[in-house]
């Protein structure tokens, strides 16, 4: 496992930080020992300060000394240098922090040397290339191959508050005359170390691209960048460090070859929609190399800029998610009102719908194969319900949880996880599959293989309507069977008990899959339900599922209890 020492402010820290990027997997061994403190500082030895006061402290223990051995990278930034510069006295350095003891701040001004770019920038310069050559000496000491990289940070102009709307937290902006003042001194200092450190690998900024986060995670806001940024800077650290095997091609270039010698295909998407997935909508092409990626088990999962992340299925990981028999999912237990306190357990398998437009566009392929949807479901149901998400993690908009060549193992694994949860919580626990659209090929095609109740909502059985008149809208083209009434015929023949209740939710004017819900009534004939809502309002096949709710509620309740 890769050793790495973080040193520097969120904007370098929070690319190890799950919370913050979904995309990091913690295979890599992340010491992080500095958040806003000062080069200086750390670089200071232990200083014998007499006080109570608790930054100081953090400052003390946080030093070059407290590093461990065996680490081979040191990542750092000098923001919390620029922003808050820092102060020497004889015992040591302190980070100059102003929101903290302002009485104590200014008993060691007076005692020692501020050191800040406001107030003397070529000063300030020249003490910082000590700092630097300092910080890397101190390293070198205890490792002789370590390797540096600098992240050369800016602020984007629309995190000021100038750029935002008023809202709460507006106030944590910064105005526009203060980013670009701070941002020309930290161009001069990447221009410095360029010059003057040539150990060290600097990661540029890109001034062009997005990346403000307006509503971070840790609710604040002037410090921190999107998932985009976060995702760029981890790209860059493997690529400089070479601990991954990334390919580069575009749009433009047709994929004639494999590319499972790679862990990352990084396309960059050449047509007029920056975004790769809006461009499938408008361009073959494009629709061809993505669902050529996915015919070689990569999935989209993250962009920056034109630049779109495909990595292999098996790599996909988030840190606030489960996985079981490769199956990854999200699970809901019952508390509070929703618990009895009994012993009893039931479960409801939901399978995920596609998403809407924001959704489908996503990079994030956990938006596209898990949205976050019914988030108030629990509320809807009986006592001691678990709710199981199943995400539908395959292809480009996923599979529809049926096999592919890429991932022929698909209905296998998911049977063995459905079984695996209802084993775990009990003999007595009562099931029910369910689910809508995508969902609810799912929740019925699991319900033949296992003989558990389900509720689908209106399944998606046929693509050819989406491919000829929505240019492959769910892209499956070439690397999934086109209809599944066939696999569905051969599922309906092998049931067995016809106490297995299955209700198939549809609507006589959707002529779109109507004419599939009948063809699956009448393979399944009494082993299926089919209930035609008959409301002539709904013409559209998204319609179905959001128009139905109190009905499908009903029966999943009445599935569960009886």
């Amino acid at each position: 496992m890769k050793n790495i020492i973080v040193l520097g402010s969120p904007a370098t820290i929070d690319v190890f930080d799950t919370k913050i990027n979904p995309y990091y997997n913690q295979e890599y061994n992340i010491n992080v020992f500095s958040k806003f403190i000062s080069l200086a500082s750390f670089n200071s030895e232990t200083l014998l300060v007499d006080t109570k006061t608790k930054w100081i402290k953090d400052e003390i223990k946080l030093s070059y000394t407290d590093v461990p051995l065996k680490n081979k990278t040191v990542i750092f930034d000098v923001l919390a240098d620029v922003i808050f510069g820092w102060i020497e006295i004889a015992e040591g350095k302190l980070t100059n922090n102003v929101w903290q003891d302002k009485t104590y701040l200014n008993e060691l001004k007076k005692r020692g040397d501020l050191i800040f770019f406001g107030t003397d920038r070529e000063k300030f310069l020249t003490k910082l290339k000590l700092e630097i050559t300092l910080l890397i000496e101190n390293f070198k000491k205890q490792e002789p191959d370590m390797s540096f990289i600098y992240n050369s940070i800016r602020y984007p102009l629309k995190m000021t508050k100038e750029q935002l709307n008023v809202q709460d937290l507006s106030a944590d902006y910064p105005k526009k005359v203060w980013i670009n003042d701070v941002n020309s001194i930290l161009f001069e200092i990447e221009k410095m170390i360029l010059k003057n450190f040539t150990e060290i690998k600097v990661m540029h900024f890109d001034s062009k691209a997005s990346h403000s986060e307006y509503h971070h995670t840790s609710g604040r806001n002037s410090f921190y960048y999107n998932e985009a940024y976060y995702l760029e800077k981890l790209i860059e650290i493997e690529q400089i460090l070479m601990l991954k095997k990334i390919k580069h091609i575009t749009t433009a270039e047709e994929i004639t070859k494999k590319y499972d010698f790679y862990d990352y295909v990084i396309v960059e998407n050449l047509f007029d929609q920056v975004n790769l997935l809006s461009a499938c909508w408008h361009n073959e092409p494009a629709r061809i190399l993505a669902n050529k990626l996915a015919s070689q088990d990569f999935i989209l999962d993250g962009a920056f800029g034109r630049q779109h992340r495909f990595i292999k299925r098996s790599e996909f990981y988030r840190a606030h998610l489960k996985k079981m028999n490769n199956i990854w999912y999200s699970e809901e237990i019952p508390t509070g009102k929703q618990s009895s306190g009994s012993n009893k357990k039931n479960i409801l398998f939901m399978f995920m719908p596609l998403p809407g437009k924001e959704g489908m566009l996503s990079p994030n392929m956990e938006r596209r194969a898990l949205p976050h949807m019914f988030g108030s479901l629990n509320k809807s149901l009986v006592k001691d319900t678990h709710i199981i998400r199943i995400a539908d993690l395959n292809l480009m908009r996923g599979s529809f949880y049926v096999d592919t060549d890429n991932y022929p193992t698909f209905e296998t694994d998911l049977k063995n996880f459905i079984n695996t949860q209802i084993e775990e919580k009990g003999s007595q626990t009562k099931s029910v599959l369910y689910g809508a659209s995508r969902g609810g090929v799912g929740a019925l095609l699991y319900s033949t293989y296992l003989n558990i109740k389900a509720v689908a909502v209106d399944p998606v059985i046929d693509e050819t309507p989406y491919i000829e008149e929505q240019h492959d809208f769910h892209l499956v083209k070439g690397v999934r069977e086109i209809s599944l009434e066939t696999k569905f015929k051969k599922a309906a023949n092998m049931v067995t008990g016809e106490d297995i209740e299955r209700l198939l939710i549809g609507n006589s004017y959707v002529k779109q899959t109507w004419s599939t819900n009948k063809l699956l009534k009448k393979a399944f004939e009494s082993k299926l339900t089919l209930y035609d809502l008959g409301d002539e309002t709904i013409i559209k096949h998204p319609q179905v599922t959001f128009e139905s709710i109190p009905l499908q509620l009903m029966f999943i309740n009445k599935f569960l209890v009886f």
